[in-house]
């Protein structure tokens, strides 16, 4: 009776268990890659480091919960680490100004669609009624939070551009 108790593994080192992969078609993918992260064109990371970040301080600053509140600083204090000021400003203007275009889109959405509702019924009060439930979609979505910030970080980089 022979036990067969060992376990044996050829593959590449440090492969996991299901995926296959050849040695040198690992070794091109590297050196591929390598190639292309002196590239400022296509390093995604330079952009996507900042925004991360900001999307996680909004997270943050947006909620109600105190556990939540504190994962999310500890997570984007880990993010910025080795951002400059300059980097983290940009990233929360980036993100803030998205964030307010699409909360403004759908805030226009849903008071042309009140609109259209109160045209059949109210008739000429159809144009305030809209406006009013624009208005207060923006507020709901939070819109108006995201366009304060977005005009704060934005009127930052214009000083320091005219400055600087």
């Amino acid at each position: 009776m022979i036990l067969d108790n060992e376990l044996y593994h050829y593959g590449v080192k440090g492969m996991k268990w299901g995926i296959r992969r050849d040695r040198r078609v690992s070794d091109k993918l590297k050196s591929y890659r390598t190639s292309r992260k002196d590239d400022p064109k296509t390093d995604f990371m330079k952009i996507n480091r900042p925004n991360s970040a900001a999307r996680t301080y909004y997270r943050a600053q947006r909620t109600g919960n105190l556990k939540t509140y504190q994962s999310q600083t500890d997570r984007m204090n880990q993010k910025i680490s080795g951002l400059s000021k300059e980097q983290i400003e940009n990233g929360r203007y980036r993100v803030a100004r998205a964030r307010n275009l699409k909360r403004k889109a759908i805030s226009t959405l849903i008071g042309a669609g009140a609109g259209v509702v109160t045209v059949g019924t109210a008739g000429a009060a159809a144009v305030p009624i809209a406006a009013v439930v624009g208005v207060g979609a923006n507020f709901i979505t939070g819109g108006h939070y995201y366009q304060r910030q977005s005009a704060a970080y934005g009127s930052r980089r214009a000083r320091r551009e005219i400055n600087g």
